[in-house]
């Protein structure tokens, strides 16, 4: 099974605009994707959602538990120092502990990178092509 790690901005674009992000995450609530996620991550996507988008606590809460339903936890052990953000030097950490075959991303810096550690990153578009060319349905 192909082994994923969605960026923070996937699950937020996906959770509060819908579109070609929430494909990608309809991928894995159906299981035909693995998602990883670390600690980080979901402390970062609960971060957007109360601060940001002002979200009630009960409602980012019930979507930390359907993120949790579909996406696998990993514990990174190794501190990565590739990318000038931090936010992006963690999903980097949870990439490599994951194991991952892609990084899925619309950031830029992340995207420059075009691989890292055997993970292809790749835009939520893109992946979603590429994923469709292979024969899946997504």
């Amino acid at each position: 099974m192909l082994r994923v790690v969605l960026d923070t901005n996937v699950y937020v674009s996906a959770f509060a605009f819908g579109g070609v992000p929430l494909d990608v995450v309809r991928l894995a609530i159906r299981g035909e994707i693995a998602v990883f996620l670390s600690p980080p991550i979901l402390r970062e996507v609960e971060g957007v959602f109360l601060h940001k988008f002002r979200w009630p606590r009960p409602r980012v809460a019930r979507l930390l538990r359907a993120i949790r339903a579909f996406a696998r936890s990993v514990s990174p052990s190794e501190r990565i120092h590739v990318l000038e953000d931090y936010a992006d030097n963690r999903i980097l950490e949870c990439a490599r502990s994951a194991r991952a075959h892609v990084i899925v991303t619309g950031d830029r810096p992340l995207r420059r990178l075009e691989a890292f550690h055997h993970a292809r990153i790749l835009h939520p578009r893109e992946f979603l092509g590429i994923y469709r060319s292979l024969g899946r349905q997504g």
